[in-house]
């Protein structure tokens, strides 16, 4: 049986090593973004990497649109086969520690939270399991105008976290069939400096 993993933001950063980590391990994938340049480049370079020959597959999706995510995400199914995996990248541990200047976004993120907890109770008796990863500041194209040394000096591990970090989280969660409704915070310790 062909597994099958979508990645939305898939086609850069995190979603990028998510999906490279789900190849590695056999699995099918579609990377869906709104950039084309982006995802096609994404899909060229993951081809590389294919030692399995699964299939990867791209579709532009903009995640601001239910019905566009509902026909990317039927096209997935009828290309590569029924999903097994759904990822949703969007960075950020300011849900989880707050920052200033950022009370709309960091409530925004904190809600996904909720959001997690609350999908994992009411859709786990059909099978389907819900899971957060929080990822804190990792070297993306997010975080290229940051000052790294200062944010090393906050981080217990002494570093910022790479896209591989987070993806190893994913893949963990997505394959650990007991384990729903949870948040994992991947950011080197930096949460422990409130």
């Amino acid at each position: 049986m062909t597994l099958v993993a979508a990645v939305f933001g898939g086609s850069q950063g995190i979603g990028r090593a998510v999906a490279s980590r789900f190849i590695r391990s056999g699995f099918s994938v579609a990377i869906l973004s709104r950039n084309n340049s982006k995802r096609e480049e994404a899909i060229t370079e993951l081809e590389k990497e294919n030692a399995y020959s699964v299939g990867i597959k791209g579709s532009q999706c903009d995640v601001t649109d239910e019905k566009i995510v509902q026909e990317s995400l039927k096209l997935v199914e009828e290309t590569l086969g029924p999903l097994r995996v759904v990822v949703n990248c969007a960075g950020s541990i300011v849900g989880m520690k707050g920052n200033r200047g950022q009370a709309v976004y960091a409530a925004s993120k904190a809600g996904l939270v909720g959001l997690t907890k609350s999908l994992a109770q009411e859709i786990g008796s059909r099978g389907v399991r819900v899971n957060l990863v929080v990822p804190g500041i990792i070297q993306t194209g997010m975080t290229e105008n940051m000052d790294i040394e200062q944010v090393k000096n906050q981080v217990p591990l002494s570093r910022i976290g790479a896209p591989e970090d987070v993806a190893e989280g994913v893949f963990f969660l997505a394959t650990s069939p007991f384990i729903t409704g949870e948040v994992l915070i991947i950011d080197g310790g930096l949460h422990l400096n409130r």
